[in-house]
């Protein structure tokens, strides 16, 4: 049956109120009815509201983050916020190398500070105006060479020559060993490590050949 609607009352649905300004004639009409009948339906099935609620909050959320995002990256792209993160870390390296008690922790600290400065780039490149690369590769393919050979008077001659000639001025040059705090132009290293192990595989060969002392 339908409700009383004198005295002034409003009539209500749940969530859906008729006002009461509304003609008598719309409030009785039937295909109002329907259409609250069936707002209500879908609001009890579906519930739309709560959805909505979901997906503004999603938004949001999804906004904040690539907002977030944004800002992180354009801070890491900044030359000034880069500068500030390098000057941290490098003075921070600076005390390390500082409070180190052995020469194995001053090392690592200052690899690390010569990388974060930017000079291991330095290291890695084999141009320079103080030697020849092509003299020096080939000097190091030399010395492997005859090691691997056996060659120990080849090898002797050329150690002997070589190294009484200063090392070609390599060893005169003090802004080879300046410029970073740990070694210096990997070549040279190379080279130097060649040449270490041309004299130990001397130095083997000449106590091999040694005959031991007699007792008399």
């Amino acid at each position: 049956m339908p409700d009383r609607m004198g005295g002034g009352i409003t009539r209500r649905w749940k969530h859906v109120a008729i006002p009461r300004q509304m003609p008598e004639r719309w409030r009785r009409s039937k295909a109002l009815r329907l259409l609250l009948a069936i707002w209500k339906s879908i609001d009890l099935v579906f519930a739309p509201r709560f959805f909505i609620r979901q997906f503004i909050l999603v938004t949001i959320l999804e906004a904040g983050r690539l907002l977030l995002s944004a800002t992180v990256r354009l801070l890491c792209s900044s030359p000034a916020f880069g500068r500030l993160l390098t000057g941290r870390r490098v003075y921070n390296l600076k005390r390390a190398c500082d409070a180190s008690n052995t020469y194995r922790e001053w090392y690592s600290a200052a690899q690390q500070l010569d990388i974060e400065r930017g000079r291991s780039k330095w290291r890695d490149d084999n141009n320079c105006s103080y030697f020849d690369e092509g003299h020096v590769c080939n000097r190091i393919s030399l010395y492997n060479r005859l090691v691997y050979e056996h060659d120990i008077s080849t090898l002797m001659f050329h150690l002997r020559s070589e190294l009484q000639r200063d090392n070609w001025g390599i060893g005169n040059r003090p802004e080879l060993f300046s410029h970073t705090l740990v070694g210096t132009k990997r070549i040279l290293e190379e080279q130097q490590h060649a040449v270490i192990a041309g004299l130990r595989c001397a130095h083997t060969h000449v106590q091999e050949s040694t005959p031991p002392p007699t007792s008399s």
